[in-house]
């Protein structure tokens, strides 16, 4: 069975979570204490030289980087997540580039100030926040405006094509805690609509719950 080396509530794990519970997949976790620096380990920087989660090994081979690891479940497990249609890739694939170059650095610092963080019992540091808030208010506008367009054409909305795909997955992996994040997003109506969408699914709530069921582990351990 494969073996995802994970920390389940840092943004690009939870991205996996999301893929996990979605197609129902079966899979071997190890969790990889941050906290107490595991992933700078001499064992688990001889499977990741850059010492970063999420991880997944299958056999003899090793994965890295959280978008790459939703491809390759995701067609090794014949879901429909990732789709046939060439054209379609082209599209998906653009989502996962833009996300990990433009809605991660900016997202990803909202949930790990407003999230990570103060589960480790540490103080969110708004500094950082002001910093990324213009640029998260590009990225959002950027979305808003691609599901708009999208939005004229089906009423349940994803980003590529007329299914869900990992793309959807690793960008609203982001927002699985909008709430905490104190994210605004009343001027952004089609980014509701398609966010309402996904919470709707059964995996989405599954996701939230191990992720906030972690949180409280996480505290009962620290108190």
């Amino acid at each position: 069975m494969m073996k995802l080396y994970t920390y389940p509530i840092t943004s690009n794990a939870l991205k996996l979570e999301l893929m996990i519970n979605a197609a129902n997949i079966k899979i071997d976790r190890q969790l990889v204490n941050l906290i107490r620096g595991e992933q700078k380990t001499q064992e688990f920087l001889a499977l990741n030289p850059l010492g970063k989660i999420p991880l997944l090994v299958d056999g003899d081979q090793v994965f890295t980087e959280s978008n790459a690891l939703l491809i390759y479940l995701a067609t090794h497990y014949q879901t429909r997540l990732w789709p046939i249609d060439e054209t379609l890739q082209a599209h998906v694939l653009q989502w996962l580039f833009w996300q990990a170059t433009v809605w991660g650095p900016a997202a990803g610092t909202f949930h790990h100030q407003h999230v990570v963080r103060p589960a480790w019992g540490l103080r969110c540091d708004r500094e950082a926040l002001v910093q990324q808030q213009a640029n998260l208010t590009v990225a959002c506008r950027q979305l808003e405006a691609h599901l708009h367009q999208r939005s004229k054409q089906q009423s349940q909305l994803f980003l590529a094509g007329d299914d869900l795909s990992v793309a959807d997955l690793s960008v609203a992996a982001l927002l699985l805690f909008r709430q905490q994040m104190e994210l605004q997003l009343d001027q952004y109506p089609a980014l509701q609509q398609w966010l309402q969408g996904l919470q709707s699914n059964p995996w989405w709530q599954q996701s939230k719950a191990q992720a906030d069921a972690f949180i409280a582990q996480i505290h009962a351990y620290t108190s």
